[in-house]
């Protein structure tokens, strides 16, 4: 997989250095000793083999666009990340659990019939179709979240939960959904 990534880059029209500069004329012994500087006037195979070898030692490289190192970037954003994938998985886990129990315990009812339907919309609606869907209507419509940004719950817990909540939701229904109908199938064998 590594290396068909590294070759589809390989192959994107464009190159790094060409990027770097832009609408710019840039003269062209400045570019070919770019090109060397970068190692990208070596032949693929050792660009890859170097590559491989860099990641294996934790050395992401450098981001031409933001012009940082990649590993930095990364842990920058691993407390947004970790933050978000958390109260997705509780959101997920209070959901399947409460309705999958419930569920089970009043089988054949309209909360179960109900619950399997949300369970199977859950589970098959795209969760960018669902952001989409929670962005239009509790920040375009209602206006009472907001549509994008992030807030470090060391600044603002309040204002945090509410930049997390959406993206939470958005990514917890379809994981809630699945967990839900087999709590249920779960609790009815136990109850048999």
């Amino acid at each position: 997989v590594s290396g068909l990534v590294f070759l589809f880059v390989q192959f994107a029209p464009g190159d790094p250095i060409t990027a770097l500069a832009g609408d710019q004329a840039v003269d062209p012994e400045v570019v070919s000793r770019l090109r060397e500087t970068y190692g990208l006037d070596r032949p693929l195979a050792v660009q890859y083999v170097t590559w491989v070898g860099k990641v294996m030692r934790g050395d992401l490289g450098y981001s031409f666009r933001t012009r940082q190192d990649v590993s930095t970037i990364l842990i920058d954003r691993l407390a947004v990340t970790g933050s978000l994938t958390i109260m997705a998985l509780v959101i997920a886990l209070t959901v399947a659990l409460t309705s999958g129990l419930l569920a089970a315990l009043h089988r054949g009812s309209w909360f179960d019939h109900a619950n399997q339907v949300l369970a199977m919309i859950g589970g098959s609606m795209p969760a960018f179709w669902l952001g989409i869907l929670l962005i239009l209507l509790f920040s375009q419509r209602l206006e009472w979240l907001p549509a994008s940004g992030y807030v470090s719950w060391r600044e603002d817990p309040a204002e945090a939960f509410r930049h997390l909540i959406l993206p939470a939701i958005t990514l917890a229904s379809g994981y809630a959904a699945v967990m839900s109908r087999v709590v249920r199938a779960s609790m009815l064998d136990v109850l048999n």
